[in-house]
């Protein structure tokens, strides 16, 4: 695992990758800027930063995160509205797992999600 903070990457040009995460491997990472960048995290690992649709069932979705731990606090921003916006989902989380969020019936939105 790589923790970074307060880290700019800047690739001449604007391409390739900012931060590459491998297979089995994960990166936490906090202000860390890779807008100049042209793919940002190539996360064939796992980065505590990612995107989530909710179904609109009201169902429980699963994300596999096997560095999550217990003391870490996963927070959510609403990206884009769907359907029937509700609440922040409801998240559990199974350490070294995954966690899981429950959203609202009705809710199709997409929201980004980080691991804390």
């Amino acid at each position: 695992m790589v923790e970074l903070d307060h880290v700019t990457v800047v690739m001449p040009g604007g391409g390739g990758y900012g931060v590459n995460a491998l297979a089995g491997s994960t990166v936490r990472h906090t202000e860390l800027d890779l807008s100049a960048s042209a793919l940002g995290i190539n996360a064939a690992g796992y980065s505590n930063v990612g995107a989530l649709v909710s179904g609109g069932a009201g169902a429980a979705q699963d994300v596999t995160w096997p560095d999550v731990r217990a003391e870490d606090h996963i927070t959510w921003t609403r990206t884009v509205d769907g359907g029937v916006p509700g609440v922040m989902p409801l998240c559990t989380k199974t350490a070294a797992t995954k966690f899981t969020a429950t959203f609202a019936a009705g809710d199709t939105s997409t929201y980004e999600w980080r691991v804390e």
